[in-house]
């Protein structure tokens, strides 16, 4: 269609407008609250680093030939599975070797046989937390509590409730064990005056009374910390995380701890803060995201005080007892913000968020992955992450699971 003069100059003087307005925004003082959707209709990414548009421009050719079959793997090897409906999947756990579960805050436990999903158990509350030593021997956790998985094989497996029930049970949030006999668990107690208390169980076999494995609460559950989230390797113990509020100030700090295999308690790592914010406020930010990617290297994902996203980076050279921290920025103030991280070795690491934001770590940076199969990118949120290696991982939030096919990756595509 031609246009014409007339419509050709009124264009110029849209856009030349539109950018003026744009550079008047630029200019004035960035909002610290944190980032807003720039439209939560559907369709477009906030205008974020290089990673906005990696979904829109790997996957446009791809996505417009009229006639093609519907794709089911993205350009970078991301293949959509069909959920039962009306499903947001908050955890994922794979034993390796093919059996995959995942959990709902709509109170299901949902199974992957290989080729579907399946809903295996419902009923159970919110749950928020899934972590396991063989595909019939896992934990689930969420408003109600605990509960563990048992049977003779992954489609027969049934749920008991576990630990503290009725009014003494616990909020989980998040779940991580060195073993089947070894498990740590954190949330907020229910129901307790004066607001919900942190919360740290741990699973384990009471050598003094020479009893079998029993969920006991650990006393770095009084220490006024909100705790989020527990992670670890067999080499440096457990690691727990949260936030709790700053002496004198209307604000709160991320609080992290370990405790070695060889320790009885925890200890707290003191953390760098972002060397661009005030030293009085260096320590206050968040964790979004916590990985043991080996027994001597951790990635932390989170915000410092002045919102922007980052990356706390541990080193050990003692085996994993002591570590070394540095950060770094790593985006700007309105990338979409991180909810997980899982990484199975210090150059395979994936972080995953809001606004179908996906990116992987090499050792050395993060790069962003394409995972939509039409020029529209994702705009729904990732809540989890799983990996069982380079070639088996699995993405999971807002109606989506997600699993990773090398061979479905074209030419050009990076992971």
């Amino acid at each position: 269609m031609k246009r014409s003069l007339g419509g050709l100059r009124l264009l110029a003087l849209v856009l030349g407008t539109a950018a003026a307005t744009m550079v008047a925004c630029a200019d004035s003082e960035p909002d610290t609250k944190g980032p807003a959707p720039a439209d939560t209709g559907t369709t477009t990414l906030p205008p974020a680093s290089s990673e906005a548009g990696a979904d829109a421009d790997t996957n446009a050719d791809a996505s417009i030939e009229a006639d093609a079959a519907p794709r089911v793997c993205s350009d970078h090897g991301f293949c959509h599975t069909v959920l039962p409906s009306d499903q947001t999947l908050e955890g994922v756990w794979g034993d390796g070797k093919g059996t995959v579960w995942a959990v709902s805050t709509e109170g299901n436990v949902l199974r992957w046989d290989g080729s579907a999903w399946h809903v295996h158990a419902s009923g159970l509350g919110p749950l928020h937390a899934i972590w396991g030593s063989a595909p019939t021997d896992f934990w689930i956790g969420g408003d109600e509590g605990l509960f563990h998985a048992g049977g003779a094989t992954p489609s027969v497996v049934a749920f008991k409730p576990s630990g503290p029930t009725g009014r003494d049970r616990y909020r989980i949030h998040s779940i991580w064990g060195a073993s089947g006999d070894d498990v740590w668990a954190v949330g907020a107690r229910q129901g307790a005056f004066g607001g919900p208390n942190g919360t740290v169980l741990h699973y384990t076999a009471d050598a003094d009374a020479g009893t079998g494995p029993t969920w006991v609460l650990d006393p770095a559950s009084s220490n006024g910390i909100a705790y989020s989230r527990v992670w670890g390797s067999p080499a440096s113990g457990a690691w727990i995380a949260g936030r709790r509020p700053m002496m004198g100030l209307p604000f709160e700090e991320v609080a992290v701890l370990q405790r070695s295999p060889e320790a009885s308690t925890f200890s707290e790592v003191p953390l760098p803060g972002d060397p661009g914010d005030s030293p009085d406020f260096g320590r206050m930010s968040m964790i979004h995201g916590a990985a043991a990617t080996s027994d001597t290297t951790m990635l932390l994902l989170g915000r410092s005080v002045s919102t922007l996203p980052g990356t706390w980076h541990g080193a050990s050279t003692d085996g994993g007892k002591t570590f070394t921290w540095t950060y770094a920025r790593d985006g700007r103030i309105d990338d979409p913000a991180i909810n997980a991280v899982f990484g199975t070795a210090p150059d395979d690491a994936w972080a995953v968020g809001n606004f179908g934001r996906v990116r992987h770590w090499d050792g050395t940076d993060w790069s962003p992955a394409a995972i939509t199969l039409t020029k529209l990118p994702v705009t729904a949120r990732f809540h989890s992450v799983w990996s069982g290696g380079p070639s088996d991982v699995w993405l999971v939030g807002q109606g989506m699971a997600l699993r990773y096919d090398p061979a479905m990756r074209k030419d050009g595509g990076t992971k």
